[in-house]
């Protein structure tokens, strides 16, 4: 779509926002050089930060959908400045506490199953696959576990509404469910929202289907009561 020339204020926020990310990674770079970085150690022993708000927990689902979908065999580093980019990070940055820059956040919040190197220019990321460490520490905050019991009450709603309204439906195949804004709202990714229904078999039953995954409610679970013919929807 470009830039709108004409909304000043727009005009002015995307310009400043531009500045502090490229301040922000020519720092980075000015202090690590042209090396290799593991977060680990130097960080730790500066930084203790406390659990993560549930901004946070958004901010780190954010990236790590952002890093999965841009890492590949081919490009296994994603530069700082296209996770920057995702308006979807962008909007949660606010969540980062007070006097730490977004970098050192990422470093300490994915710890070891993050890397990180810089040519001088650029800040790049690799995530590394499985990523336990980080994930496994996340998955036992409450405010994930409650995010993830909203998940599965939004995913079973929608599914007895369709099951009601298309009873010979027979599922809905997941990337569509990622589609709905009840699902889209808690911003995990894919993979993720699959485990978790695919952990939960007393309610849901996750399949393959033409070569994609999709996931319907067992038999056991009762579907929504059928609307009046004469009543609307409330």
């Amino acid at each position: 779509a470009g830039l709108d020339f004409n909304n000043e204020d727009r005009f002015r926020e995307l310009f400043d926002e531009l500045l502090a990310k490229r301040e922000e990674i020519r720092q980075l770079s000015a202090r690590l050089g042209n090396s290799s970085y593991t977060p680990g150690a130097r960080l730790r022993q500066k930084r203790s930060l406390p659990q993560m708000t549930q901004g946070e927990i958004d901010l780190f689902h954010a990236t790590t959908t952002v890093l999965r979908s841009l890492q590949t065999d081919e490009q296994p580093w994603v530069s700082l400045s296209r996770v920057l980019d995702n308006i979807v990070v962008r909007r949660s940055r606010a969540a980062v506490p007070k006097g730490i820059a977004f970098w050192e956040w990422v470093a300490y919040r994915f710890g070891d199953d993050l890397h990180m190197v810089t040519d001088g220019r650029d800040l790049l990321l690799n995530q590394s696959k499985g990523a336990s460490s980080a994930s496994a520490s996340l998955e036992k905050s409450p405010e994930y576990i409650q995010a993830k019991k909203k998940l599965i009450q939004s995913v079973c709603r929608t599914l007895r509404d369709l099951q009601r309204d298309f009873p010979d439906a027979g599922g809905l195949a997941i990337t569509d469910l990622m589609r709905l804004p009840a699902v889209r709202r808690f911003m995990l990714p894919m993979d993720e929202v699959r485990g978790i229904l695919a952990k939960t078999p007393q309610v849901f039953q996750v399949f393959r289907e033409f070569n994609s995954w999709s996931v319907r409610l067992c038999p056991s679970v009762p579907s929504s009561p059928r609307r009046s013919p004469g009543r609307a929807a409330s």
